[in-house]
């Protein structure tokens, strides 16, 4: 992951990895979210790769997740993130 912004001019690429920053993950292992979290980009499962906390934003976490190879690229890929039973509301990334 650089760093870079996704948005539709400059889509994820697939096979690479991306960051997601959320809140509301909960308990923290020294830096590690204590309940696993999953992610769905248009409802198929994702690897995700490390949750952590982020050292400078109190309760925001930092989800690394790579881009499936085989996603079907487009600019409204639907990502959801799961943990403990409850889903993320839905949010649209681009893809390449």
């Amino acid at each position: 992951a650089s760093g870079a912004r996704v948005t539709p001019a400059a889509p994820a690429a697939r096979g690479r990895e991306v960051q997601i920053y959320a809140t509301g993950l909960g308990e923290l292992d020294g830096r590690q979210a204590v309940r696993p979290v999953t992610a769905e980009l248009d409802g198929r499962p994702v690897a995700v790769t490390a949750v952590e906390w982020v050292d400078d934003q109190p309760g925001v976490y930092r989800v690394r997740l790579t881009v499936p190879t085989l996603q079907a690229p487009g600019a409204g890929i639907s990502l959801v993130l799961k943990q403990a039973g409850a889903a993320s509301l839905p949010v649209s990334m681009a893809v390449r």
